[in-house]
């Protein structure tokens, strides 16, 4: 009866490892001199770091931001900010872009590039600037690797949901053409100098980092200060 019990637990255990452990992905910015990392614990549990500062957390259905003690209810915010000119401009951004990106061709070159430990085929991306019509040229490395084919696809369902909030076509539709541009099976490991993995692993998330500040006040809206800094990570940069 004791080994009996004692294989019960240990089995439970593994099990619980197997079936529990999160995905933690970290990635660096460099044009924008950020670095950024997803922890998933699963559907109901996905913090989103933006810089040192700012985190998303997207818990039960609710989505807030996060700086210090300061929590944003981000449905509510994206509600409040549907009709200000800054959504116009951002929209018509999100336009220009997808039809530069419309355009784009992907060919595999012979090379192979490692990145943050996992090796990728290097791939060269062309595309057509819709308003000067120059021919603009990235590179972006790919990779098979279960964790990253396992996490792109958590985001790309994660996403889907997301966009279900949002009523600009504009956002929609770059975020339908982005989710097509490759195989499923494939990640991106590097794209240019626009992001590159600093590392993935799997493992045990405290689930402290996915609960609310304590005592912390909800709003709708955050302060002058927190929407700087939200304009400015959405703004594109100069080649985007």
């Amino acid at each position: 009866m004791k080994i009996r019990n004692f294989a019960i637990i240990l089995l439970s255990l593994t099990f619980a490892n197997t079936c529990f452990a999160g995905l933690v992905g970290t990635w660096k910015l460099p044009k924008r001199g950020i670095v950024t990392s997803i922890e998933y614990q699963d559907d109901n549990n996905i913090r989103i770091a933006v810089g040192e500062s700012m985190y998303l957390l997207f818990k039960d259905g609710a989505s807030y931001m996060i700086t210090g003690q300061s929590v944003v209810d981000a449905d509510a915010f994206r509600n409040e900010i549907k009709d200000w000119a800054v959504t116009d401009f951002l929209a018509e951004r999100m336009k220009k872009r997808a039809a530069r990106v419309e355009t784009r061709s992907i060919s595999k070159t012979e090379r192979t590039e490692k990145v943050a430990g996992i090796t990728g085929n290097v791939y060269e991306v062309t595309m057509q600037d819709p308003d000067s019509k120059e021919t603009l040229t990235r590179e972006m490395v790919l990779t098979k690797d279960e964790r990253m084919v396992k996490l792109k696809l958590i985001m790309d369902n994660f996403a889907d949901k997301q966009m279900n909030k949002i009523s600009r076509p504009e956002f929609t539709a770059m975020h339908e053409i982005m989710q097509s541009s490759f195989d499923k099976d494939s990640a991106v490991l590097r794209y240019g100098d626009r992001f590159e993995l600093s590392s993935i692993e799997e493992l045990d998330i405290d689930p402290k980092r996915f609960q609310l500040p304590e005592g912390a006040e909800i709003k709708t809206m955050p302060g002058f200060t927190e929407i700087g800094s939200i304009l400015k990570l959405m703004m594109p940069t100069p080649g985007n």
